[in-house]
């Protein structure tokens, strides 16, 4: 069991890491675009946010399959179509939570609509990062039981 809190800790460790890259790409294309569009709350705020998700999805699929899971298995069309379903879930996670923050609540403390986008992208990305995490770690890129080491 020990064993598996580890093993699971430095993946979730990796996850994050790759997160918090994609993360800031995310950031920067959604504030780039909004700042240049002039676009901070909305449905246009969710389709900005839409796209930049999806530059960041393929990228995040190798790099989670070959580095955080280190699965081994070929490729296939079944696990990528998985991953993507499951990472379009995500992105309904990030969307409603960052639509909430945004457009129903909206800029709290005295904060301005730049920095507020910003803290609710951010939160918005935190959010739904625990659904892709264990989704990916016991759905998309599980190990087989035969790597799975005997329970002493």
């Amino acid at each position: 069991m020990l064993f598996l809190r580890r093993l699971y800790s430095f993946r979730f460790i990796r996850f994050i890491t790759i997160g918090a890259f994609n993360a800031l790409e995310m950031l920067v294309l959604v504030n780039t675009f909004a700042t240049l569009l002039e676009i901070y709350a909305g449905i246009a705020l969710l389709l900005i946010n839409t796209a930049a998700f999806f530059a960041v999805v393929v990228m995040s699929y190798f790099l989670n399959k070959h580095w955080t899971f280190e699965h081994t298995a070929p490729r296939t069309a079944k696990e990528f179509i998985t991953f993507a379903v499951i990472t379009l879930i995500g992105l309904g996670i990030q969307n409603t939570a960052l639509y909430w923050l945004t457009t129903s609540l909206g800029p709290q403390f005295g904060v301005g609509v730049y920095f507020w986008l910003l803290i609710s992208s951010a939160a918005a990305i935190i959010i739904s990062s625990f659904w892709n995490f264990f989704c990916y770690a016991f759905v998309v890129f599980k190990k087989s039981d035969s790597n799975t080491p005997p329970s002493s």
